[in-house]
């Protein structure tokens, strides 16, 4: 009953205006839904089994205890229960154990320490228990993951149990990866998934295992994946909430963007917290952003920025002032201050035969690039103020851009002067007017 009246009021708008009002969370941002029939009720078979049959190979048991996650337990069950079938039809032996709490990863977030603390004592010493008897752990969540594999061993580093856990946690595809390389995971496909955009999640890449859901997804024939290697804006609970939702959707728009343009049949993130923040802006993703078929603009803001030096201090393990301070100098030039837009400008061609002729044959196209307010003089680039990324034989993939307006450029834009973008190269010219929606609201705020 508590689910259903939960699920009732997610659905309804009166439930959502009600639940904005006393708990903080926006009304539009997408939230899960609740099961009464959990993932652990609905694999109950498995729990406090034993597996004399599994193979091991020579960095896995082939047993695996299966940690469900407070998300995979009561918001999806269906992703534990998918999980389950696809080890056991590679052979995989699966158990739960007897009890599960949560891993901590929302409390450390809250800066919680005592409640990590208590988590730690709750799941430690049972899932060690699990280690000493032969079983390798996954989780489906790659934050629960990250929290046994990185955070509670950074926390608790004379832990041994601690350590022994840490020393065989799995992200779910990097153990059928390790199975694959020893000849143990059936790849047997008969169907081509096509095209996959595949958004790498910021607690998976932190984790420093590759892309190991991508290359089990190249495994099957007539299979093409585009990887977006940047934040969703989801950060736990940051994207629900009522002051935070409309940032976190600025923050997701450049892998939304991607998304769109890639043109694939699937999207796909091993978090899928991450997938239904980028699928809610699938739906209203305003495509003024790409500069013809083979370019695009991603325009930076603070937060922006923000988030990638986080994802960076957190992915290079920075934890010193001084190395803190060196990432901050080299990001903080591509924050705007007022008067500018600050972009990473992409040339994209998938053909890298193609792409290396074209980088040729586009030398100098990162001073080309402009912006246009009404009939005012055009607004050209000034790229890579940083370094330099081009010589007199090719231009880089990847330029940094700033594009500086005058006084009355600024106003012309705010009493609705069209805003337009192009690309003057011999090589390479094309023209957008009337760039509006989401795109010019947000580049108007930045000249606040």
């Amino acid at each position: 009953m508590v689910s259903q009246a939960v699920n009732a009021a997610n659905r309804s708008t009166a439930g959502r205006k009600f639940i904005e009002k006393t708990l903080g969370v926006h009304r539009d941002a997408p939230v899960p839904a609740y099961h009464t029939k959990s993932a652990r009720k609905r694999l109950q078979q498995y729990r406090q089994v034993e597996a004399p049959e599994a193979e091991a190979t020579a960095n896995t048991s082939g047993k695996v205890l299966l940690f469900a996650t407070c998300y995979g337990n009561r918001n999806m069950p269906s992703l534990a229960e998918d999980l389950v079938a696809i080890y056991r039809h590679n052979g995989i032996a699966i158990a739960l154990a007897g009890k599960e709490y949560c891993c901590g990863m929302p409390k450390l977030e809250l800066g919680d320490l005592d409640a990590v603390s208590r988590a730690r004592d709750a799941n430690i010493p049972q899932l060690a228990e699990w280690v000493d008897r032969g079983w390798d752990i996954v989780t489906p969540i790659p934050s629960c993951t990250l929290m046994f594999k990185q955070e509670l061993p950074l926390m608790f580093p004379d832990d041994p149990q601690v350590a022994k856990v840490r020393d065989a946690m799995f992200d779910p595809f990097e153990y059928l990866m390790l199975r694959h390389r020893d000849g143990k995971m059936r790849t047997d496909f008969s169907t081509s998934l096509g095209k996959v955009a595949y958004q790498v999640p910021c607690h998976l890449r932190v984790q420093n295992i590759g892309l190991k859901t991508r290359d089990v997804l190249q495994l099957v024939p007539d299979t093409e994946v585009e990887v977006i290697e940047r934040c969703s804006g989801h950060d736990g609970t940051y994207a629900v909430k009522k002051e935070f939702h409309e940032i976190s959707k600025k923050i997701a728009r450049p892998v939304i963007g991607k998304v769109k343009k890639s043109g694939a049949r699937h999207f796909v993130s091993d978090c899928p917290m991450a997938a239904e923040q980028i699928a809610q802006g699938l739906d209203d993703y305003d495509p003024q952003h790409p500069l013809g078929t083979n370019a695009g603009l991603l325009f930076e803001d603070r937060l922006t920025i923000q988030y990638q030096v986080q994802e960076m201090l957190r992915i290079e393990r920075i934890f010193e002032p001084a190395g803190i301070a060196a990432e901050l100098d080299g990001y903080n030039p591509l924050i705007p201050d007022g008067s500018n837009w600050k972009a990473t400008f992409m040339i994209e061609f998938p053909d890298l035969d193609e792409r290396r002729a074209m980088l040729t044959s586009l030398v100098g196209i990162e001073n080309k690039v402009w912006m246009q307010a009404g009939d005012l003089d055009k607004i050209y680039a000034i790229a890579d103020e940083d370094m330099q990324r081009s010589d007199s034989d090719k231009t880089s993939a990847v330029h940094f851009l700033r594009f500086e307006l005058t006084a009355a450029q600024v106003e012309a834009l705010r009493q609705g002067a069209e805003l337009a973008a192009g690309i003057d190269h011999h090589a390479y010219q094309v023209e957008l007017r009337s760039i509006a929606g989401n795109v010019r609201r947000s580049l108007l705020a930045d000249l606040d």
